[in-house]
Order: structure tokens, then sequence, then C-alpha cells
């Protein structure tokens, strides 16, 4: 591993020291904030020429109608995202039932994107991740789910959303993982992160989506 990806690995692993959301749910009431500017999370790199912040890389996955997915097709698109698998028992579901609230909001609107990886690639087929969305009325224009080679997604999930994946046969469902989802502007930078079984970060990440829709909207009419 390369010096810039020691830093994002440190990086991702401090963000995960006080995020880290393991299978199991907050009962906590939470307050929500809503901030005029969001601050760019994403780590800086050298680019060989300057430090600059590092986007959501390039990818190839399979999403649930078989088709290939690159990362390339997030950009210019304002994206949540979240790492889950379709049989977990525990946060997975909470989660679910949140993000849809997220979903009802914003499904018709062109410039938003949500996006589901599944840690559970073997299991989680595009057939399993199709009856899934189907299964809860999800409409796959706007809310996609990616499946593909395993290696490929956790890479994803701790170097690109510095968020948290791994197998525990111990952990409900077999896994343990961040339950954060995860706001990621046009540019690929990532612009937020929220506890996915809270109701009211939730709300408060709605309010921000709100935000760089704006933004995005009037550099696009400028």
């Amino acid at each position: 591993m390369n010096w810039n990806l020691k830093r994002i690995s440190w990086y991702g692993l401090i963000i995960n020291l006080i995020l880290l959301f393991n299978c199991s749910e907050s009962k906590k009431k939470e307050k929500v904030v809503i901030k005029d500017d969001l601050p760019i999370l994403s780590p800086k790199v050298y680019n060989g020429i300057d430090s600059v912040y590092r986007t959501i890389r390039n990818f190839s996955l399979i999403n649930q109608d078989n088709q290939i997915v690159k990362g390339t097709d997030l950009l210019g698109k304002i994206h949540v995202a979240e790492f889950f698998f379709t049989s977990c028992p525990s946060i997975c579901p909470i989660m679910a039932k949140n993000l849809l609230q997220v979903h009802e909001k914003f499904k018709n609107e062109k410039h938003f994107i949500i996006v589901s990886y599944t840690i559970d690639p073997d299991y989680d087929t595009p057939d399993i991740l199709r009856g899934y969305a189907k299964k809860n009325e999800i409409d796959t224009k706007t809310w996609w789910f990616l499946t593909g080679s395993k290696d490929t997604i956790y890479s994803i999930c701790s170097e690109d959303y510095l968020a948290f994946a791994q197998k525990d046969v111990k952990a409900p469902g077999g896994f343990l993982h961040s339950g954060f989802f995860i706001l990621v502007d046009e540019n690929g930078y990532i612009r937020g992160a929220f506890d996915g079984t809270s109701m009211a970060k939730t709300e408060e990440l709605i309010e921000n989506i709100k935000i760089l829709l704006t933004q995005l909207n009037e550099r696009k009419s400028s």
C-alpha cells in the first residue's frame, strides 16, 4: 500500500472510531441540526502537484438488473450511499425504513440517486437484490443496488466512503458494518455521514440533500 492509501486508511479508521455503529439499534433521541454550508469530509491526497480532495474513484459493479454500473455514472449527481446486506436481521431493516423516506422525497429528482452496496455479494446476487427492491416497492431508476467482487466492494467501502464492513460469524447475520448514510456531492466529495438508524438524523440528511441540490441547480442555471 502506498503512502496516499495509508493516509486514507488511517483517516478512515479515525472516522470509523467516531462513527462506527455495529449491528445494534440506537435508542438515543437526537436533535436535528441543519447547517447552511456543508464541509468536505473527504481526505486530501497528493497528486504529484498539489494536495487535493479525494473523490469516489471509478469502479465497475453490477446492479439489480444485471447491468454494469461504473463510478463515473455517479458524477453530476448527488448521492447517498449505504453498505448493507439483504439478510441482515438487525439494523438494516431500520435503515431501509428510514432510507425509504429519503427515496420518497427525492425519487423524481434527476440529479439525485441512492446507492446501496451489498457487503454480502456471495448471497446478494442481482436476482436477490431485484427481489428486495420489489418487496420494498423501490423505484430502481433512482435507487441502485450494487453487487460484484467482494474485494472491490470492501475496498470502496473503506478507502472511498471511509466506512466499515467485515465478516464476523458471531455478529447478527454474520457481518459487522457501519450503519451510516453517506452523503456525496456531484463531484464525488463526501459531505456528511448520518446515523441510518435515527429518524432525526435521516431528517437532517434530507435537509442537507436539499442544500446540495439547491446549490447544484443554481450553478447549472447560472
